[in-house]
């Protein structure tokens, strides 16, 4: 492997660690980085941290500035809730497609990630809520994949996933978590029935009632917009 594949693969590892830190609510908003502090952390050069960061900035996670290092964003309550409704929007479709595609083998992992999630809808530990927010994005990943729709698949991943604050998602306690896995459970069964308009349906109530959660939590902690809504990127990860 050569110097730049390396400095490539370096900086991947970096923006995918980064970006999940961003997106779990572990790096808040207004949270500075510097390169040489995330470089002797990673256990990687200054130059992949530097990509990472300005690949951070394309996604809207971060503003960078060279040899400064990136502040991470807020995000408005408008920001926020249009974010959510674009997602609706696509996800919503990809379940009403995944509806008349789908696999008997994605059912099953879908019904077995919605029995891991179940584990975890009590959890208050950063262990906990960090397995339910990814087991929550690879139930998500499937029936997206599901929809065989390179279209929409490419859609999805350019819409930037919304930072998930660690206080609003353990404000919204069990309850709240227990009532998002119901909608699995829902999505699930619509899926399984073939019904797509009921899939599309029962993928868009879920998607906005997070939205809900979410923009009614951030209005109460008087989030503050640092700079107008980013061109949609980058993301791979669903958290709802």
């Amino acid at each position: 492997m050569n110097e730049g594949e390396l400095v490539q693969t370096g900086g991947q590892v970096a923006y995918e660690i980064l970006r999940a830190r961003i997106l779990s609510g572990e790096l808040a908003a207004h949270a500075t980085l510097r390169e040489q502090a995330l470089a002797q952390e990673l256990g990687v050069s200054r130059t992949p941290v530097r990509e990472a960061l300005r690949r951070l900035d394309t996604a809207g996670l971060v503003e960078f500035v060279p040899n400064r290092g990136a502040t991470v964003l807020a995000w408005s309550r408008e920001q926020i809730r249009e974010t959510y409704f674009v997602r609706a929007s696509l996800e919503s479709r990809a379940a009403g497609l995944a509806a008349a595609r789908i696999e008997p083998v994605d059912l099953k992992l879908l019904s077995l990630l919605i029995e891991r999630m179940e584990q975890f809808v009590l959890s208050t530990d950063d262990v906990g809520i960090a397995t339910l927010a990814r087991l929550n994005a690879q139930f998500h990943h499937t029936i997206v994949v599901a929809a065989d729709s390179a279209q929409l698949l490419a859609l999805t991943q350019s819409v930037v996933r919304v930072p998930l604050m660690a206080s609003t998602f353990r404000a919204a306690g069990a309850q709240y978590r227990a009532r998002s896995n119901h909608h699995h459970r829902d999505i699930l069964t619509a899926l399984e029935s073939g019904d797509c308009v009921w899939a599309e349906v029962a993928m868009r109530a879920h998607i906005l009632a997070a939205r809900n959660m979410v923009t009614n939590d951030t209005e109460s902690s008087q989030a503050v917009a640092t700079r107008p809504e980013p061109e949609l990127a980058e993301a791979a990860r669903f958290t709802t």
